[in-house]
């Protein structure tokens, strides 16, 4: 196939990611860097509601696989005040690290309430490789 003939007739979103276990889901992953924030989610469904929790990543005590060092993670609610306010689809998009916190502050899709905190998130959720999709779900 010549593939300067390449046409892309449309482009569409097969996956949408919702966490249900926000805390758990958090503590599951692994992060890049070690480092504390408090995310304000913003959630529509069933009813308006704003939740913040507390994630904290450190550096864990000896690597999981291999030489590459990773990081344990808790997250819990909290009262404290939010260093980044987003919605929970924003939060499914950012979770496989697929998406820039940097980039969604930049189409308004979140906000920084503490500064240096979308650079931060940005550092704790980098995922190299970055995921990919193959499958048209």
């Amino acid at each position: 196939a010549d593939r300067r003939r390449f046409k892309v007739d449309a482009v569409a979103d097969f996956l949408w990611l919702r966490l249900l276990d926000v805390p758990r889901a958090l503590a599951a992953r692994t992060y890049e860097v070690p480092g504390e924030l408090v995310l304000e989610v913003t959630d529509p469904f069933p009813t308006l509601r704003r939740t913040c929790y507390l994630l904290r990543a450190e550096s864990g005590a000896e690597p999981a696989t291999g030489p590459e060092p990773h990081t344990v993670a808790e997250c819990t609610l909290t009262t404290r005040a939010p260093d980044l306010t987003l919605t929970m689809d924003m939060l499914g998009a950012v979770y496989l690290g697929g998406v820039s916190f940097a980039t969604l502050a930049a189409a308004g899709k979140l906000r920084e309430l503490t500064p240096g905190a979308v650079k931060l998130a940005d550092r704790m959720f980098s995922s190299l490789p970055a995921p990919y999709c193959v499958v048209e779900f």
